[in-house]
């Protein structure tokens, strides 16, 4: 259990490809960010910091399915050893109508200092349904 009312990270910087493909991308992005975690608990202090955003993002188009992993790793800067590192990967198929997708995959969400009684480790899996307003 997390406990976290509002969680926010805001980041900006630069990226490069470093596979670019008509059917697969390999990005790497840099930049600087800054995290709020608001939560629940009044006796639990807010976390607001400054820190670094390091990111990979991979898609890979197949005959008529998608592949995507993403990864980001977000340090403060008051501690190093305080950051969050967020992971997604999904299978993504088309419907009978190619506008709708079926996307199956799991994610987990890593704080490296939770508060007293707060998981550091939140691990979903997902069924989802997405429209492409194309």
């Amino acid at each position: 259990m997390k406990d976290i009312d509002l969680y926010n990270v805001a980041a900006a910087g630069i990226g490069y490809d470093f596979i670019k493909e008509d059917k697969r991308t390999l990005t790497g992005r840099a930049g600087l960010s800054f995290r709020y975690e608001g939560y629940k608990n009044p006796t639990r202090e807010d976390t607001k910091s400054a820190g670094l955003d390091f990111g990979l993002n991979h898609e890979w188009e197949l005959e008529n399915s998608k592949l995507v992993n993403r990864f980001a790793f977000v340090p403060a800067f008051e501690d190093f050893s305080d950051y969050t590192v967020t992971h997604e990967s999904y299978y993504e198929l088309p419907l009978s109508n190619p506008k709708w997708k079926l996307r199956i995959g799991l994610s987990n969400d890593y704080n490296s200092q939770p508060g007293v009684g707060v998981d550091e480790l939140d691990t979903s899996y997902f069924t989802r349904l997405v429209l492409n307003w194309d």
